[in-house]
This record gives structure tokens, C-alpha cells and sequence, in this order.
């Protein structure tokens, strides 16, 4: 338990001696050496990461109730001492107790509150199940489903397992809260600021817009892409930032060539998104879109910037492309009310699946056009081919 000694001692524990033990500016005599455990070393570095995050944070006078993960934090810093008081050594309990102190007062400098007012709010209230485990640690600790010999695991050694997992808890809050801000800040950065681009970052999606909004739409075009991969060589059309390149069609492709006219988006795919198997090129597919035979192209979220006339004339381009039995597929969305665009970038946005329908028909044999309608935006997808395509009534994959 934390009593009121401890609550002092948190305004006036200091940083520096605790950040340089784990940061491996001087001999560490870190948790992981007392207690015997097979990740002394990651124990160690996320301390470590912990420490330098936390400072950052208040450094930077970045409030944590704004990173929405004060209470958070505050939980897992608990848990260290309840584990704590599983500890028969002395030593043991003086440096977790060092390290609590520490994570509360950083806790206190970042979130810009006096020292008193905290630790009211602090006090640890533990349940009864907590009370239990403090009596009989071993009902939790002892038992371990990855233990394939089912081998009894020490109090001791399960107790750093608890402190490992409660310290890289924190380092994980800390980084997901550094990211999703970073990210905003990169959206802003984008899409306040003109010129805007024509392609999106989806690196902004999954690590802030996701989280925030709930909304899973970005990732359904490389889903149902996914559906139609035949595992030969992609081609992917106008690939913004790469994301669904490397994530969703590298892993099952043989090869991908992804190409964009755009040298700033490539360099952020190559950056970010670059795999081995993934080849970035530089390419207006108006003009000159890669050569090669391929079993898929994709179309994702770009065929809605270019013209009527221009998509008729990519499309006639990109069947020349495809191997017999090769597979297109694509993403893109129905104009707004009114004939409003959703951006002012997009050159033709589509009235409904019909329409979509219309620029595909002539060039395959079986086409498939289908809609997901989310509050800010009604989508539409499809796959194209001389061949079987997904859910088709002779396609293998379906039953």
C-alpha cells in the first residue's frame, strides 16, 4: 500500500539519479537484477523509455488529461505498489518504491497540479480480489498458459512478471499518447495548411483519426482488395502514401509495383511503407503507367480524380495489363447531395453504383459494384474480370 509517507516523499523525489540508472548512463542496479527474470533487458529499456517519455511530456507542458490517460497511468502506477508488498526484500521494495515515486511526481509535473491535491486523488482503494492476492499471490501469479510443461512458476519470478508488464503498460500509454498528438499535429500540418495534397497519410488513421472517431472505413478498401489477390505480381494505381500497398497486398503478392504522379507521396511510401518486394515508381497513368502482366490491379481511392474521358482511356490501358484471368479491383464514392465533391481535388465523383458500372462493363466479363454507406461519406467498391471474382457463384473461395 501507499501510505503518507510515501505521498510526501513523491513531491520531493527527484528524477535525475533514477533516469540515469535506467537509461544506461551509469551501471544500472535496475528491478530486473533483484528479481531474476528471462527480460532484464526490456525491463530495463522500458523504465528507461517510461522516464524520458514522462519528462518529455512535462517539458513540453503537455497536460495528461488532454492525452486522455491520467486515470490510466494512474492505475498502472498503483499496481507497482500493490507489488510491492509481495516483495520479501528490503532492497527490492526500496527501489520500486523509488520508481513509484518517481512516476508520481512526473505524473504531478505533467499534468500541472500541486504536489497536495494529487495525492488525494491518488490514494490507492484496492478491492477485495486485490486484497485476496495479496494473501495468496499464487492464485494469478503461479499459473501461466504459455508454460508448456504447466511447470510451477516461483512467487518471485511472477512478481517481475507483474512489474514488467505494469512498467511496458505505461511506456506503451505513453507512446500511443505521443503518437495519436503527433499525428494530429501532422494532420493539421496537411489539411489546414494549402496546398493540400490528393493523397492521405494513412499513418494519421492509425494512430489518431481511428481512435478518435471510431470509424473504421479506411480500412475497407484494402479488406475487399484483399479479397481478390491471386498471389502473382500487383500493380497498384495511383498508391498515395503505400500503406495498403505494404499492409494489405505485399504480404500475399509476389511482387508490387506501386506507382503515383506525385514525388512527395512516393517519398513518404518509401519512408514509411517500403517493403522488399514493394517497388515504388513515379508515374502518371494518363501517359505512362508501368508495363508488365499482372494477375491484380488496384484502383483505390483515386479513380474519382480523373475525368470521365481519362478513366475510359486508363481503363483500356490497364486490361492490356492484366493477365487472362487477372483481377481489378477498386474504391471509390458517391458525390454529396447536390452534386457537391467531397474535395475539390476529385475531378468526377459518381452518382451511384450504375454509374460506376458503366466505365467497367465494357472492358470484363463479370463485374461486381457494392456499396458501404458510413455518416461521412457512401462508398463504392469493385472487382472486375474475364475470370472468377469474388463472390461470384463460381468463385472458389465461397461455398
Amino acid at each position: 500500500m501507499i501510505d503518507s509517507e510515501s505521498e510526501k516523499s513523491r513531491g520531493k523525489s527527484s528524477c535525475s539519479d533514477l533516469s540515469k540508472r535506467y537509461s544506461g548512463e551509469s551501471n544500472n542496479r535496475v528491478i530486473s537484477d533483484i528479481i531474476a527474470t528471462d527480460v532484464s533487458q526490456e525491463i530495463n529499456l522500458s523504465i528507461g523509455n517510461v522516464l524520458r517519455g514522462l519528462k518529455a511530456v512535462a517539458d513540453l507542458g503537455i497536460g495528461l488529461v488532454e492525452l486522455d490517460m491520467l486515470d490510466h497511468l494512474r492505475e498502472e502506477v498503483r499496481s507497482l505498489g500493490l507489488l510491492k508488498e509481495e516483495l520479501e526484500e528490503e532492497d527490492s521494495q526500496a527501489v520500486l518504491q523509488e520508481l513509484e515515486n518517481t512516476l508520481f511526481n512526473f505524473l504531478d509535473k505533467a499534468n500541472s497540479r500541486s504536489s497536495s491535491e494529487i495525492s488525494q486523488e491518488v490514494k490507492p482503494v484496492y478491492g477485495s480480489s486485490d486484497e485476496a492476492l495479496i494473501e495468496n499471490p499464487s492464485l494469478e501469479w503461479n499459473v501461466s498458459k504459455s508454460n508448456p510443461n504447466h511447470e510451477e512458476i516461483s512467487t518471485e519470478k511472477g512478481i517481475a512478471k507483474r512489474i514488467a508488464e505494469n512498467v511496458m503498460e505505461i511506456e506503451c500509454l505513453l507512446a500511443k499518447a505521443w503518437a495519436s498528438l503527433s499525428h494530429k499535429r501532422l494532420f493539421a500540418a496537411q489539411w489546414k495548411l494549402s496546398p493540400t495534397p490528393e493523397w492521405f497519410d494513412h499513418s494519421i488513421d492509425l494512430f489518431f483519426q481511428w481512435s478518435k472517431t471510431n470509424n473504421s472505413l479506411w480500412l475497407e478498401r484494402g479488406v475487399f482488395g484483399g479479397l481478390g489477390l491471386q498471389g502473382g505480381n500487383l500493380l497498384e494505381l495511383s498508391c498515395g502514401d503505400g500503406f495498403n500497398a505494404r499492409h494489405f497486398y505485399s504480404h500475399r503478392s509476389k511482387k508490387v509495383v506501386a506507382c503515383d504522379f506525385d514525388p512527395l507521396a512516393l517519398r513518404i511510401a518509401k519512408s514509411k511503407n517500403n517493403a522488399p518486394n514493394i517497388e515504388y515508381v513515379l508515374a502518371d497513368i494518363r501517359t505512362h503507367m508501368p508495363g508488365g502482366k499482372y494477375e491484380n490491379i488496384v484502383w483505390d481511392a483515386a479513380i474519382e480524380h480523373f475525368t470521365p474521358e481519362e478513366i475510359i482511356s486508363i481503363m483500356s490501358d490497364l486490361k492490356k495489363r492484366l493477365t487472362e484471368d487477372g483481377v481489378l479491383s477498386g474504391h471509390t464514392l458517391i458525390e454529396k447531395g447536390g452534386g457537391a465533391k467531397h474535395i475539390h481535388q476529385h475531378e468526377y465523383e459518381f452518382k451511384d453504383m450504375k454509374d460506376l458500372k458503366r466505365f467497367l462493363s465494357p472492358h470484363f466479363e463479370n463485374v461486381k459494384v457494392f456499396e458501404t454507406i458510413f455518416p461521412s461519406r457512401h462508398n463504392l467498391y469493385f472487382w472486375a474480370s474475364d475470370s472468377e471474382i469474388p463472390f461470384d457463384t463460381n468463385w472458389s473461395h465461397c461455398i
